[in-house]
């Protein structure tokens, strides 16, 4: 392995190196890396659309006549004391690199390359190959680097792009969860992919639905669906303001705490609705639901997507998220409470207005949206606890 060079970020404070090493100790680098994370190369995989097999085809056979193909972007996260010292010598780098965790190393850019590489392998034993590490110790920088290289690209290719980010934003959560949030971690459990496992329990979540919020989250919409809204270039930079502010991750995370103590504390009452919702946990079973509620807690923080608040505001919202979502959990936690909880859910409206949904391929952007507009009335000024027989039907009624 062979520095380069390398430049500092100071906007998202994070160093870009460039090394040139052989194709076999990047493709072993790579292969850790898969190991470590479970098979990642199953996750998501070479492209298999006819076109993509053409144009693999075509690359394997240029890089066995001797192409040089364009540098591969890797991201790894590392701790905070290697990027405070600008000092540090060619051969402390690479020996940083070849020695950090391979569950914090992400491919941003370039897994048809490698896979190509993989492919070409027996007959690239003398080659190399360039790498564009960009070294970071927030997941913010590397999401933002990934949206940068992105931007013009089909939807597919950033929600791929995501995916492979994602493990290392996982690990954050669970880490920022763990430390910050007791009353929830023990509890709290997001299922791999490789778990081959469904949510059995209040405070589990898969994977792709975190990925799913986190997105909603930053895009502050309920409409997530990568085959359209991440097309349009408004989106991603309203995703890359997000990814500037570095108190944000903590913030989505603070707010899904929120969501996984409502869903820990529904999820103690069960028979108190129709098949559908029959038990307090049903509620945020369902991606719609978890997704609405981000995007509406987004938008009373941060303001609708294409315009945001002022950071005094956003602090202000913030905080009225926060009441008003442990109001709602002491009361339904109160003991005087119990017995009308079963009328203060009013999940039969909510059930009801769902099964009224117009059917088709358009109902999961339906059911995000009724859910979005029942939560924002939630943090709204409008819904009081303190009423005489409060309920939750002006949430499933949208007003």
């Amino acid at each position: 392995m062979e520095l380069l060079d390398f430049l500092y970020d100071e906007r998202m404070q994070c160093f870009s190196l460039m090394f040139k090493m052989p194709v076999k100790d990047y493709l072993s680098f790579v292969d850790e890396t898969y190991q470590n994370r479970g098979g990642i190369q199953n996750q998501r995989g070479p492209l298999k659309t006819a076109s993509a097999k053409i144009i693999r085809e075509r690359m394997v056979k240029d890089v066995e006549k001797g192409a040089v193909l364009p540098p591969i972007v890797i991201g790894v996260l590392t701790d905070e004391e290697y990027l405070s010292n600008h000092q540090f010598s060619n051969s402390q780098i690479i020996e940083l690199i070849e020695k950090v965790d391979k569950d914090r190393v992400s491919i941003i850019d370039g897994m048809q390359r490698t896979t190509a590489l993989l492919e070409a392998k027996d007959h690239l034993e003398n080659r190399f190959v360039r790498i564009d590490v960009w070294l970071a110790n927030k997941i913010q920088a590397l999401t933002y680097r990934m949206l940068v290289l992105n931007t013009g690209q089909i939807p597919w290719d950033l929600r791929r792009q995501v995916e492979v980010v994602y493990e290392p934003l996982i690990t954050e959560i669970e880490s920022i969860i763990t430390k910050d949030y007791p009353q929830v971690s023990e509890y709290f459990n997001i299922i791999k992919k490789d778990d081959n496992a469904r949510r059995k329990t209040p405070g589990e979540y898969h994977a792709s639905d975190t990925v799913e919020m986190y997105l909603a989250f930053s895009l502050k919409t309920e409409k997530v669906a990568m085959r359209n809204i991440l097309a349009e270039e408004f989106s991603k930079l309203d995703m890359m303001q997000a990814m500037l502010n570095q108190e944000f991750v903590s913030i989505f995370v603070n707010v899904f705490s929120l969501l996984a103590r409502l869903d820990i504390a529904m999820g103690e009452h069960k028979n108190i609705g129709p098949e559908s919702l029959k038990d307090g946990k049903d509620l945020f079973k369902s991606v719609a639901a978890k997704v609405g509620f981000m995007a509406a807690a987004a938008q009373k923080i941060f303001g609708i997507a294409g315009r945001d608040l002022s950071v005094e505001r956003q602090v202000k919202s913030h905080k009225i998220v926060i009441d008003k979502v442990n109001n709602l959990i002491n009361y339904i936690s109160d003991k005087e409470n119990q017995d009308k909880l079963n009328n203060f859910f009013d999940f039969e409206i909510l059930a009801q207005r769902l099964e009224d949904l117009p059917k088709g391929s358009k109902i999961g952007d339906k059911q995000r949206e009724l859910y979005l507009s029942s939560f924002k009335v939630l943090f709204s000024e409008d819904f009081d606890l303190d009423e005489p027989n409060p309920s939750l039907g002006p949430l499933w009624r949208g007003n």
